[in-house]
């Protein structure tokens, strides 16, 4: 419960921050990055270190299970797919970073829903009619 309080105060403190800098941030793609700066160059820098970390160890085994979802692991094919997903991501992160996060970020919400949805089904629904 500690953690999850932490969390939820850090986020009402970001979402104040942003607010109370509101013309500056509105054009940046990563305002926190901004946030640290103001702070210390120092923490700008680490802070960029720690999001290109978080971006490697989410790519990575996303790779990775993408790949093993289309052959199995170790088999030529598998090697195939690993080299084709692995130049398109190459390619893929290219873009901008504003528009990969305005891209993924609704459709990875819009799936959410469809998530939560099936689940209260399942768990609700189902289960009430399969008792009777």
């Amino acid at each position: 419960m500690l953690g999850g309080t932490a969390l939820m105060v850090s986020g009402f403190l970001l979402n104040l921050a942003l607010l109370s800098y509101a013309e500056e941030t509105a054009g940046l793609a990563i305002p926190n990055l901004y946030f640290a700066e103001l702070l210390s160059p120092i923490f700008s820098f680490i802070f960029s270190l720690i999001l290109l970390g978080e971006i490697f160890s989410t790519a990575t085994p996303m790779l990775w299970v993408s790949a093993t979802r289309i052959a199995p692991e170790g088999s030529q094919k598998y090697r195939i797919s690993l080299f084709v997903l692995s130049v398109l991501a190459f390619f893929g992160g290219q873009l901008p970073f504003a528009t990969l996060v305005g891209t993924i970020y609704p459709y990875t919400g819009y799936l959410g829903i469809v998530v939560m949805a099936m689940i209260i089904y399942r768990e609700h629904i189902a289960s009430k009619l399969n008792k009777v």
